[in-house]
C-alpha cells in the first residue's frame, strides 16, 4: 500500500468516524450551548483524525504481517512469469475478500489471506478473459476491476492501480 493510498484509507476512514463522534456526542450531550457545540466537534474531529492514523497503522501492519499479503505465496509453473501483482479484494457475495491479485503470462490468479471467511483461490487462464473493464465500488470509488470470462461469468476485483491492471490485461497477447 503506497502512501497516497494510506492517506486516502486514514481520512476517510477517520472522516466516517468523526462524524459517528459527532452524533454521538449531539445527541447524548446536553449541546445547549454554543460552547459546549464547539468543544463536541473539535473533540469529535481530533478523535477521528487519531482514529484514522490507528486505522492506518493497523492495516499497514496486517499487509506486512504473515497473516496479510506476505504470507501469501504463489506457485509459478514452468515457462511461467509474473507481469503484475497488487493487493486486491475479489467480490465473492457479499464478502470482499482480502488477498493478492497476481498476472503471468499465462493465467490471472487471486488468493486469499488467511483472515477472511471465505478463504479460496481462482485461477483464471488468460484465453478464458474476452473483456476487462472498471466498475465503481460501492457505486462511488472507481477502483474496481471486471473481469468478463467467455461463458459470461463476471469476477469483480477492487484492486490499486486500476488502469495498469485494465493495460496489462489487455495487451495479454
Amino acid at each position: 500500500m503506497d502512501r497516497k493510498s494510506k492517506l486516502r484509507s486514514g481520512l476517510l476512514f477517520g472522516g466516517v468516524m468523526a462524524l459517528v463522534f459527532l452524533l454521538q456526542n449531539l445527541f447524548s450531550q446536553q449541546a445547549s450551548s454554543g460552547k459546549n457545540t464547539l468543544i463536541i466537534v473539535v473533540a469529535s474531529l481530533i478523535g477521528g483524525l487519531v482514529a484514522g492514523l490507528i486505522f492506518v497503522a493497523i492495516m499497514s501492519w496486517f499487509i506486512k504481517s504473515r497473516y496479510g499479503a506476505r504470507g501469501i505465496q504463489f506457485e509459478l509453473e514452468i515457462g511461467e512469469s509474473v507481469v503484475f501483482q497488487s493487493p486486491a479484494n475479489h467480490n465473492k457475495g457479499l464478502e470482499a475478500v482480502g488477498g493478492q491479485l497476481l498476472l503471468t503470462n499465462h493465467r490471472l490468479v487471486f488468493k486469499s489471506h488467511k483472515v477472511n471467511i471465505q478463504n479460496h483461490e481462482l485461477i483464471i487462464p488468460l484465453a478464458e478473459i474476452a473483456q476487462v473493464s472498471r466498475f465503481k465500488s460501492l457505486g462511488i470509488v472507481n477502483n474496481g476491476l471486471e473481469v468478463t470470462l467467455r461463458n459470461g461469468t463476471n469476477e469483480r476485483f477492487i484492486v490499486q492501480q486500476a488502469e495498469s491492471w485494465i493495460e496489462k490485461l489487455s495487451n495479454r497477447s
